[in-house]
This record gives structure tokens, C-alpha cells and sequence, in this order.
């Protein structure tokens, strides 16, 4: 095994934990779903969480021909992971009681905060990796600059209309790119 096949190991279970906890709420949510409110922005946020993770997983394959020995970037290739994973686990919160009424919206809100914090670092990070030596079909750093603003944006605001507007547009960045390989 090569080192950097071990990388691929490791990043893939730090994303199968990201995913794991993800779909566990959701399946909590889903057994629960008569008591479950405003689910909009909730169920966004993990649909773009979903993708961002299996996405950047995908994407690690770009490092393929970096000089993991030369240039100390397992933390660097590791760490927008990490981040990712802080930001699921911030996001899902502890299940108190089964037949309390579940506000998706308030669960959202009182995290939302710390959770577009660690995603702005998941891209700051990921776009630092972006360039080193060797690193080949990276997505383009106007992009990446993008969605960190984006993140950032959706730090400073409460507003239920435009954290919809922020979380749809980072959903179709995230897909758009697969749609258009199809045709």
C-alpha cells in the first residue's frame, strides 16, 4: 500500500463517519417525521453536506502525483475533512425525547453559525491543498473563493430567505458540474 492509497483510507473513514452520523438523523427524522417541523433549510444543508463530502472524497484522487514525503500536506488533505466531519456533528443535535415536536428551523438556527464557520475552513483548507506541487484537475480557486464567501455569509445572517438562497446555490454548484458531464 502506498502512502498515499493510506491517505485515501483514512479520508475515506473520517467520510464514512460524516455520513454515517448524517444518515442516522436523518432515519431518526424520518421515524419521527409526524412531529418533525420546518424541515426546508435542515434537509438542504445535509443534501448539500451529502454531496460536498462524497464529493471531496471523489476529488482527493487530484493529489494522486503529490509528494506527500516532501511537502507535510496529510494535514492538508486531511483536515477539510476533519472540518467537514465537526460541522456534521455540530449540526445534529443529542435526541432528547421521542414525542417532543422537533423545529428543524431552530436546530438549524442555533447552529447554523459554527457549522458555516467549519464549512468556510473545510474550503479554506481544501483550496490551500489545491496548491501544491503535483496536484492536477483541481477545481478552479474562484470557485472554492466563492463558496468560502458564501460560508462566511451565512455566519452573519439569521434571515430564513437567504440562508434558502445560499444552500441552493451551494447544492447546484455541487451538481451542476456532474449535469453537464451527462450531456
Amino acid at each position: 500500500m502506498s502512502f498515499f492509497e493510506f491517505i485515501m483510507v483514512l479520508i475515506g473513514l473520517v467520510g464514512a463517519i460524516s455520513i454515517s452520523i448524517i444518515l442516522t438523523y436523518l432515519g431518526y427524522l424520518i421515524r419521527n417525521w409526524a412531529v418533525a417541523k420546518n424541515p426546508t433549510l435542515f434537509l438542504l444543508l445535509i443534501t448539500f453536506m451529502m454531496l460536498n463530502v462524497i464529493g471531496h472524497i471523489s476529488g482527493i484522487w487530484a493529489f494522486r502525483f503529490v509528494d506527500l514525503g516532501i511537502y507535510f500536506s496529510v494535514y492538508v488533505i486531511i483536515a477539510p475533512v476533519i472540518f467537514f466531519t465537526l460541522a456534521v456533528t455540530t449540526l445534529i443535535p443529542a435526541v432528547a425525547d421521542e414525542n417532543l415536536t422537533i423545529d428543524l428551523d431552530a436546530i438549524y438556527f442555533s447552529s447554523s453559525r459554527s457549522v458555516f464557520f467549519l464549512l468556510a475552513v473545510h474550503e479554506a483548507t481544501a483550496l490551500a491543498a489545491d496548491y501544491l506541487p503535483g496536484v492536477i484537475d483541481a477545481p478552479p480557486a474562484l470557485f472554492m473563493v466563492a463558496m468560502i464567501l458564501i460560508f462566511l455569509f451565512g455566519m452573519s445572517t439569521k434571515r430564513k430567505d437567504i440562508h434558502f438562497f445560499l444552500l441552493s446555490s451551494v447544492i447546484g454548484s455541487q451538481t451542476i458540474p456532474f449535469v453537464v458531464h451527462l450531456f
